[in-house]
């Protein structure tokens, strides 16, 4: 979660403060036994939230641009942004709705070429 955070600060775009970190996470994952559901809502919870509270992200120069609200008079009401990446730890914490894949889906997924196409 901290690296969707940190990319979306260097980077400047949200975009790649998911994909990034979603190509370098997904084979741990695989590994860890650990549904791609769960890759996906770590990046929705730290990336798609954090953007909007970056100055010179494109979120928050949108923001900023069209409404002329600077991120630093709304970033102490941005609740939801503030609050998911923490609640979203808290439930990993306590193996909430954690989901994991069996040996064969895990196969599965780490060789694509071998699927049909029906």
């Amino acid at each position: 979660m901290a690296t969707c955070v940190l990319t979306n600060a260097v980077a400047g775009e949200q975009y790649l403060s998911i994909v990034i970190p979603g190509r370098m996470y997904k084979d741990e994952y695989l590994k860890r036994g650990l549904h791609p559901k769960m890759l996906s809502r770590a990046l929705e919870d730290s990336g798609t939230m954090s953007s909007a509270l970056v100055p010179w992200n494109t979120c928050g120069a949108y923001i900023y641009g069209t409404l002329g609200v600077s991120t630093f008079a709304y970033f102490p009401y941005a609740f939801l942004n503030l609050i998911n990446p923490l609640v979203s730890l808290f439930l990993i914490a306590i193996k909430f709705k954690i989901e994991t894949i069996s040996e064969d889906e895990i196969e599965r997924l780490q060789n694509p070429e071998n699927q049909s196409l029906a």
